[in-house]
């Protein structure tokens, strides 16, 4: 099926969806925490993210969530990352509050990406010495990550630090995820038809950009992958129901990451 031939408001369904779940990722990744990170998810949320308008963009609650339970996970598998990639990833697109309804919708065009990096970087310096639980060499190492999360994409460095390699892989799997694979597809400024076009230059797109560098990402993305392909033999977007009753099931296994 092309966009033109769709016959339902998908991004409306994709909001019903994130909605319905919010709540409950919200609890488990607090569970997920110890005292500090958990201060700062708390204060973030509250100034920023469950205001009933974030200012961000309408997915970046749940994105933060997701990249969040993903970072926890890279630290469990013992890979070589830093503690600090929690604080970072649960700042790193706080930015994107302060563009406006255009850049916000065109998000991943250069410009955009570094006025988010480089607002993100002072908003999250202002947010950790206000909660007061970061010493100022972690801050600095925290602020470093929000502001240069995005610079592979920019071809600004060739990024060699394993934790901010990591804070990558925990941020870029989100284009994999259920919710973000077909809001990019029915939102795209390019002239993206199909969601098999789509699915070749995602894949395209991580190769690319040399990674993903941890374990855990190559294989979760690898399963993201075959699941989104399944998804598009099988047609689930043929009608509303049908794509909503779908990912009201798919979206608890997103998190389930092996």
């Amino acid at each position: 099926m092309h966009r033109n031939e769709l016959t339902f408001d998908m991004i409306g369904v994709l909001k019903k969806i994130a909605d319905k779940f919010l709540p409950e990722l919200f609890q488990r990744v607090r569970n997920e925490l110890g005292v500090r990170n958990l201060k700062l998810l708390d204060y973030v949320f509250k100034h920023y993210y469950l205001k009933g308008e974030s200012g961000g963009r309408w997915y970046d609650s749940y994105h933060v969530l997701f990249s969040t339970h993903f970072a926890v996970q890279l630290l469990k598998s013992g890979e070589p990352v830093s503690p600090l990639i929690i604080p970072a990833i649960i700042l790193h697109d706080i930015g994107y509050r302060v563009l406006t309804e255009e850049g916000k919708a065109n998000w991943s065009a250069a410009e955009n990406r570094i006025i988010h990096m480089q607002e993100g970087a002072a908003l999250a310096a202002e947010i950790l010495v206000k909660i007061n639980s970061f010493n100022a060499d972690e801050i600095g190492v925290v602020v470093g990550m929000v502001a240069s999360h995005d610079n592979v994409y920019l071809d600004i460095l060739n990024e060699q630090n394993p934790s901010r390699l990591a804070l990558r892989d925990a941020d870029r799997m989100w284009v994999m995820h259920f919710l973000s694979f077909y809001k990019d597809w029915i939102s795209s400024h390019k002239e993206i038809s199909s969601l098999s076009e789509l699915l070749e230059l995602r894949k395209d797109s991580l190769r690319n950009a040399k990674g993903p560098y941890t374990n855990l990402a190559q294989r979760w993305l690898s399963q993201q992958f075959e699941i989104r392909f399944q998804e598009i033999q099988d047609n689930i977007i043929r009608d509303k129901d049908v794509f909503q009753r779908y990912g009201e099931k798919q979206i608890p296994a997103e998190l389930e990451l092996k």
